[in-house]
């Protein structure tokens, strides 16, 4: 068994980068529909921001390590147990959050709170700001829980 755990301990994040590079090669790029370098009009800047989105699928995988990290409609997609719980995408000044309309609803005052710009259905990060852990760790959570009985991919 731990033979098995160290083994995963150092293939979880070479499949973390992996899937980063994937991303950021603009093969149907997870960060945008037209590829990081469109969403990112500059290029001065990119490599911080891939770091920081790194650092934070990182620290996802790392404190909810059940996550399946996935690509879907060329964005960053985090599933548990084939249910979607969350999906990120990338934009020239912010990192975009989307949770799903009903945990944005439920979340809207915290989201407010932390300062964070938002939509009905998503919730944004410049790339100034710091990240809210706490309150990232909630929502993820919240969604894992909320739709642990849910065999679809959305809720209904």
């Amino acid at each position: 068994m731990s033979n098995i755990l160290t083994l995963l301990k150092y293939l979880v994040p070479l499949l973390l980068a992996i899937l980063i590079e994937y991303v950021y090669r603009g093969r149907g790029s997870a960060f945008s529909s037209g590829g990081v370098n469109e969403a990112l009009s500059v290029k001065e800047g990119v490599f911080a921001q891939k770091e920081r989105a790194e650092q934070i699928f990182a620290w996802m995988l790392e404190k909810l390590p059940n996550l399946e990290p996935q690509i879907k409609w060329n964005k960053p997609t985090f599933t548990d147990r084939g249910t979607y719980i969350i999906m990120f995408a990338t934009a020239k000044n912010h990192l975009s959050i989307l949770p799903e309309k009903e945990t944005m609803v439920h979340f809207a005052d915290e989201i407010a709170q932390a300062g964070y710009s938002a939509s009905s259905r998503l919730f944004r990060i410049q790339w100034t700001e710091p990240v809210n852990y706490e309150l990232l760790e909630k929502i993820i959570e919240f969604n894992i829980k909320d739709k642990a009985e849910n065999s679809n991919f959305w809720r209904k």
